[in-house]
């Protein structure tokens, strides 16, 4: 178990292996371009975001918004629920699809 410090100022606290997430572990990192901060929790690979997590929007104004399901570098890839509010408040759920 460790802890990662990056100069942007996301953290990640979990397994390493050769000083790289890898293994279970969570991250909290940040989406400049929507102006938030997202945390995922589960499986990381050789430093990205890999196997079966969950992310969920931590600020903004989409926060609350989340996937959870299968990732592969660093993006959901396979099956996995998304639900997601847009800045007007309006929820929308969409379950065991494909991304």
């Amino acid at each position: 178990m460790g802890k990662i410090e990056y100069p942007n100022g996301d953290v990640y606290e979990g397994e390493l292996q050769n000083d790289l997430p890898h293994g279970k572990g969570k991250q909290i990192y940040s989406v400049p371009k929507f102006k938030r901060k997202s945390e995922y929790t589960g499986d990381f690979n050789n430093g990205v975001m890999e196997g079966y997590g969950k992310s969920i929007i931590i600020t903004g104004p989409s926060k609350g918004s989340f996937y959870e399901g299968e990732w592969k570098n660093d993006k959901p890839n396979g099956k996995g629920k998304n639900f997601f509010i847009t800045p007007d408040g309006k929820q929308h759920m969409y379950g065991d699809g494909f991304y």
